[in-house]
């Protein structure tokens, strides 16, 4: 899948999504365009963890649309224009050098452009550390270069 690099990325319509009885969030639109950012800030519980599960396809909406790349959450496209830090990272218990291939054979990317990704963020000398013997820090470094790796046309931080 080539890089996307124009157009529109993410579109939400009508999104609600409910814990339990309470609805959490309650009729979310959005539209975010290439090279654009945006930044969601709330009070604690008002759903904007909840609004990052449903787009990176974590939990389903209960009714409204939501596309990545024109496409459904949970769909290999969806995914390949999807890189996703979670709140609380966990990584497998391997080299970040093998994690990082791993990576780069899931998305179909050349195994080179993990070295890059390591060294454009300061945590190429990690290399060959196993990733769970990392500080919380490394190892939350090391899980954005394995969100990174395929260069995804949306970049989804959650609590960065």
């Amino acid at each position: 899948m080539e890089p996307i690099t124009s157009g529109r990325i993410l579109e939400i319509r009508g999104l609600h999504r409910s814990q339990g009885r309470t609805a959490v969030l309650k009729g979310v639109d959005l539209e975010l365009s290439a090279g654009q950012r945006l930044g969601v800030l709330g009070a604690n519980g008002s759903g904007k963890t909840t609004l990052v599960c449903t787009i990176v396809g974590l939990l389903r909406p209960h009714d409204g649309t939501l596309h990545i790349a024109g496409q459904p959450p949970g769909s290999r496209p969806a995914g390949l224009a999807l890189g996703y830090l979670p709140e609380r990272p966990s990584l497998a218990d391997d080299t970040v050098s093998r994690l990082m291939a791993t990576a780069c054979a899931i998305s179909g990317v050349d195994d080179r452009r993990s070295a890059s990704i390591l060294e454009e963020l300061g945590i190429d000398a990690l290399a060959s550390d196993r990733a769970r013997r990392l500080s919380q820090g490394q190892q939350r470094v090391v899980s954005l270069a394995l969100a990174l790796v395929h260069a995804p046309a949306l970049l989804v931080l959650d609590e960065p």
